[in-house]
């Protein structure tokens, strides 16, 4: 039995054509379709073969140039798949196998340079992938290894040129980093302990001016992390391979100041605006020993309960308005009276 169907879209003021042509049979129902563009050029056309993909899908631009092809069988890509710019210069290239990318991708620009190349096995990214933001003028070189993971040198370049980060990895977990400002001046070199990105082992960052600002060695020191917009950084100190406290400023000014304990918990949060604390947190090293709810602050008010790094002493600090009115030190085992609101 077939059975042919034509139906009539209005877009936008305008006429589109979609032509659907159903045949069944005993085993299949494969349905073809085609698409065409309001001046009547086919846009589409596609097979679908008992509600999957099958055979050649093609699209194609307005002016009758294909725009992709690729070839289905039983909902699984096969072979080549390709695709064209409007004047029919090729695009991309894919190949398939067993439903999964396998071999070759190669991405091409206008120009005709290779923009992008790499490989695939198992649908995987594998050895080395290239990318160029135009012929000779690299955008990123990246290492994998058979599991689909950054194993190995990894970087990427600017479209001004300059190095932009470098990395080692190691099965998917960097362990080296080096990244620059935007004129191609170092602004860090981290080396960070296998398996815990987290975690600096030694380190050198710089400023913009092109000066030191900041070494850890065995794990502990002080940094002054900068980004590519030099107004914003973090300033770090580290002990043991452990971030212990981290401030932001933004053109010179604080906006958060974060304290943590010697195994990295959170120990205090703050949050600024205009040099004022906005919201406030302060963490025991047990939360269940502790009420929460004395140990914030909320639109600049409220107390916090802030514990030493060690976790053995503790301090009330009061807010009003966004300033620290009050602060003692509490004694063991004392708790403080709940403020009246």
């Amino acid at each position: 039995m077939k059975a042919c169907i034509v139906l009539i879209f209005i877009i936008v003021g305008t006429t589109a054509k979609v032509h659907i042509d159903t045949t069944i049979n005993k085993q299949d129902t494969v349905i073809t379709f085609k698409q065409y563009y309001p001046s009547g050029s086919v846009k589409s056309k596609r097979v679908v073969k008992n509600g999957n993909p099958h055979d050649e899908q093609v699209e194609y631009y307005e002016n009758g140039m294909v725009k992709s092809s690729i070839f289905y069988d039983g909902g699984c890509p096969k072979d080549t798949a390709k695709r064209y710019f409007s004047d029919g210069t090729r695009w991309q290239i894919s190949t398939y196998n067993n439903c999964r990318e396998q071999g070759q991708r190669i991405i091409w620009s206008q120009e005709k340079d290779t923009v992008s190349f790499g490989y695939y096995t198992n649908g995987l990214p594998t050895g080395l992938h290239q990318e160029w933001y135009a012929k000779n003028r690299p955008k990123s070189f990246i290492t994998y290894n058979s599991s689909g993971q950054k194993h190995g040198l990894s970087r990427t370049w600017r479209e001004n040129g300059t190095l932009q980060d470098s990395s080692i990895y190691e099965s998917g977990i960097r362990i080296e980093e080096y990244a620059t400002f935007f004129n191609g001046s170092p602004r860090l070199h981290l080396r960070l302990r296998p398996g815990d990105t987290y975690s600096i082992v030694s380190g050198t960052t710089w400023s913009p001016a092109k000066k030191k600002s900041g070494v850890i060695s065995g794990g502990s020191g002080s940094i002054v992390r900068y980004f590519e917009n030099p107004d914003t950084l973090f300033e770090e100190t580290w002990l043991n391979g452990v971030q212990i406290s981290s401030i932001m400023r933004v053109a010179g000014v604080i906006v958060r100041r974060e304290e943590h304990y010697a195994n990295g918990a959170l120990r205090l949060l703050l949050d600024y605006a205009d040099g004022a604390v906005v919201d406030a947190s302060a963490y025991p090293p047990d939360f269940s020993d502790s009420d929460l709810d004395m140990t914030e602050v909320r639109e600049g008010n409220g107390r916090l309960i802030e514990y030493s790094m060690d976790g053995k002493k503790r301090w009330l600090r009061e807010f009003r308005a966004g300033r620290e009115v009050a602060t003692r030190e509490l004694k063991p085992g004392e708790e403080p009276v709940p403020r009246e609101n």
